[in-house]
């Protein structure tokens, strides 16, 4: 699953409301989208100069700048939308639009789970992690104990061993 969000994208000539894929592997210097020709025709963006891309695995793509900024607008449904100007690049072959990682950051868009395509704006509050925090807490209780109790009787040390599960979860959370 992929992060989408909703957006309208506003040229020189004309807007359109669709939704692009934020993708967090398109790094940026400056806040930048992606867009199919079709979408830089709908708003009557005109063309600069040719860019070149280096994609993973070794792989080089190209584009065409356009000659204009684009306005991206984050739509939130009932909160307020967001609005950022970015630098558009018109890729031939391509059938959505991408947002950058800088312009996803502008946007303040947070992703919570890639693997289910859940997105917020990095205001708004994100979901209780369920059940995480009290395994922590009890790895690490396990885990410092024996630290503790190195000097008591055995008959007083109540810290049975760690499982596998808990000594991984002990570790990651900055316990040896």
């Amino acid at each position: 699953m992929v992060v989408r969000v909703r957006v309208k994208l506003r040229g020189p000539r004309g807007e359109l409301e669709t939704s692009a894929l934020v993708n967090t592997g398109f790094e940026a210097e400056e806040p930048e989208l992606v867009i199919p020709e079709r979408v830089a025709e709908l708003l009557g963006l005109g063309e600069g100069g040719i860019v070149h891309y280096s994609l993973a695995g070794g792989i080089g793509a190209s584009g065409i700048r356009a000659s204009s900024e684009v306005e991206v607008v984050l739509l939130l449904g009932d909160r307020p939308p967001l609005e950022r100007r970015a630098v558009a690049t018109i890729m031939p072959g391509e059938e959505e639009v991408i947002i950058s990682d800088r312009l996803a950051s502008e946007l303040r868009i947070a992703i919570l789970d890639p693997y289910r395509g859940e997105s917020s704006p990095s205001g708004a509050p994100s979901p209780p992690a369920r059940g995480y925090s009290k395994i922590r807490r009890e790895a690490l209780r396990r885990a410092t104990l024996p630290l503790l109790s190195r000097g008591l009787p055995r008959h007083a040390r109540r810290n049975p061993p760690l499982s596998a599960v808990e000594r991984q979860v002990a570790y990651v959370g900055g316990c040896p």
